[in-house]
């Protein structure tokens, strides 16, 4: 069906067609893979039906994101429903429909009980009755004051500042135009913040006494989960890591059912170390890492670039 599906099928049926295959990838990605990517491709360069071709762009943006992403959204397990409307009861549903234009239908509730709202002020002096907000009298327009300013003038002026009133224990700063006005109290304009980068250092040294101390000393910070679709070697694995700049510490001996292996990787500009545990399973094609880090931002960088360097290799392809 994949490969006619642009002989005349209805836009129905492509649909379903794209959310089953979507659904199969879940279940099985190494035998979907290539099927899913030519569907997706058909439907969205060449699909002249705007549903079909948003529903396949979707699709495509989610696994972007990430397959767990994606299967979260389009392979949710529903809920049961368990209230009907029917099943209410048919009285308090007669007084909801009276107030139907209202918000007693959203919340399921009588407008009686709501809590009713009241100003937090009274208007007028003495013993004498207040007078409500809303009589006429105050609605009037009011008197303007003498030091009222045309419209134009005060979009030109800039408002004057006392700089004769200083809190208590800042020095007041000169003005200096526009930065005058964003700093009022004098407490210094904030620097910008320059966002993490993420730059390992080449052939890191550590020993296997400091990564163990290290380890158990740091909090799980991070963790990621991701299927494979194919199971590397421990030969191929720590290569292409250690062409990623991170080494290997430790791993299990090869042709092991459940394989397990330990690397860092450490940051160019600091004496900051990345460690990781990762933990292959050959029977489900799943792959569950562990990292941690004294920084979390920079953890987050580097957990995408552990992800990245298996793209191609072992993981399906992004799309």
């Amino acid at each position: 069906m994949v490969n006619e599906v642009s002989q005349g099928k209805s836009s129905q049926t492509r649909l379903q067609l794209l959310t089953a295959v979507m659904k199969l990838f879940f279940k099985r990605p190494p035998e979907c893979q290539g099927m899913l990517g030519r569907l997706l491709q058909h439907c969205i360069d060449e699909e002249t039906d705007m549903d079909v071709h948003d529903r396949a762009l979707l699709y495509y943006r989610l696994l972007k994101r990430g397959v767990s992403h994606a299967q979260r959204v389009v392979a949710n397990p529903k809920e049961a429903v368990t209230l009907f409307a029917e099943d209410r009861v048919v009285e308090a549903k007669d007084r909801l429909l009276s107030e139907f234009n209202s918000l007693s239908v959203v919340y399921g509730q009588l407008s009686v009980n709501f809590v009713p709202q009241e100003p937090p002020y009274t208007l007028g002096t003495g013993g004498s009755e207040p007078e409500s907000p809303f009589q006429p009298s105050t609605l009037s327009s009011p008197t303007l004051p003498r030091s009222y300013e045309p419209e134009q003038q005060k979009r030109t002026s800039r408002p004057s500042v006392d700089t004769s009133v200083v809190p208590l224990g800042v020095t007041p700063v000169p003005s200096t135009g526009d930065a005058a006005v964003e700093d009022l109290l004098g407490f210094g304009l904030a620097p910008e913040e320059t966002p993490p980068v993420i730059e390992l250092k080449e052939n890191p040294q550590l020993s296997p006494e400091e990564f163990e101390s290290q380890w158990r000393l740091l909090p799980q910070s991070e963790s990621l989960e991701l299927q494979l679709s194919v199971i590397p070697s421990p030969e191929e694995l720590e290569q292409t890591m250690t062409t990623q700049r991170i080494s290997t510490m430790a791993s299990s001996p090869p042709n092991q059912a459940i394989a397990k292996f330990y690397f860092y990787a450490q940051q160019a500009d600091a004496e900051m170390f990345f460690f990781i545990e990762t933990v292959i399973d050959s029977g489900s094609y799943l792959m569950t890492s562990v990292f941690k880090c004294s920084d979390a931002a920079l953890l987050e960088l580097f957990k995408e670039h552990f992800r990245k360097s298996l793209v191609g290799k072992w993981m399906p392809l992004e799309f």
